[in-house]
C-alpha cells in the first residue's frame, strides 16, 4: 500500500528487503538454541547492506518500514540520502505488526487493535 501511494504520487521506489544478502544467524555468533527454529538456516537482517544498497540507486530520500529498534540507527548512519521512519518494529514481535500498512486493510481496522504488549495501537 505505501509504495502504491507513493508511485501514484509521482515518486520513483526502490525497495530492500531486511534479509538482504542471506546470511545465516550462525555466521554471527547465534547459537542455534535461540534461533526460531534451531537446526535450520534463518536469515539475519542486513541493515548496513540495505543501506548500501540504497546508496548504489543514488536515492535521494528513504523510507524506513518495519526495521528494527537498533536496526535502523545502522541504516541511519550508512544511508547517505536523508531517513524518515514510518513505522518501527519491536524486537521478536515479527512482520505482522505493521503488515496493515503494506496491505489493502481498511484505515478503520488498523488505528484500533489490541496491542499484543499491553494497550492499544492507535
Amino acid at each position: 500500500m505505501v509504495e502504491r501511494v507513493l508511485r501514484n504520487n509521482g515518486f520513483q521506489v526502490v525497495s530492500v528487503i531486511c534479509k538482504t544478502g542471506g546470511l545465516d544467524k550462525s555466521r554471527a555468533g547465534v547459537p542455534e538454541e535461540c534461533k526460531l527454529q534451531p537446526g535450520q538456516f534463518e536469515a539475519m537482517c542486513n541493515p548496513i547492506a540495505q543501506a548500501e544498497l540504497l546508496n548504489s540507486q543514488d536515492t535521494q530520500f528513504n523510507i524506513c518500514l518495519g526495521l528494527c529498534v537498533g536496526h535502523d540507527s545502522l541504516f541511519y548512519q550508512y544511508s547517505k540520502a536523508l531517513v524518515t521512519t514510518l513505522v518501527v518494529k519491536r524486537p521478536g514481535a515479527g512482520p505482522t505488526q505493521w503488515a496493515p500498512s503494506t496491505t489493502q486493510t481498511p484505515i478503520s481496522r488498523i488505528c484500533s487493535r489490541a496491542d499484543p504488549w499491553g494497550g492499544t495501537i492507535w
